[in-house]
């Protein structure tokens, strides 16, 4: 496991890898012993669903502050989870998607809006 080598790795680019829930979900595992990845590229991934996305977020809550997601086909769904999951994250600085690829309609953006402008 390349996270428990003791790696300081701060940067990890899967672009193009034909990873999917699966294999995002050993990607998971291995974040656990690892805080200090703060970029991600996860770029035209197109087999990872929101179910995935989730578990990702939530490993990565303490320590991802730039996912890449260009190219991938989120739906709704995937922004739900984005969002959701988005609610109360400290470290998260950068999301990247394509607006027009995505598949997300204006259900999945009435979630991005919803913590978007929340001033509380």
């Amino acid at each position: 496991n390349v996270f428990e080598t003791g790696l300081n790795l701060t940067q990890l680019h899967l672009r193009d890898n034909a990873i999917d829930d699966k294999g995002l979900m050993a990607l998971v595992q291995g974040m656990k012993s690892c805080r200090s990845l703060a970029k991600l590229d996860l770029s035209h991934n197109n087999s990872v669903t929101a179910v995935g996305l989730q578990a990702l977020l939530r490993a990565g809550r303490s320590s991802l502050k730039e996912l890449e997601l260009w190219g991938m086909r989120i739906g709704d769904d995937g922004a739900k989870v984005i969002a959701d999951e988005l609610v109360g994250n400290n470290s998260m600085e950068r999301l990247y998607f394509c607006p027009g690829y995505s598949n997300v309609t204006s259900k999945g953006w009435s979630a991005f809006s919803r913590i978007l402008c929340d001033t509380s």
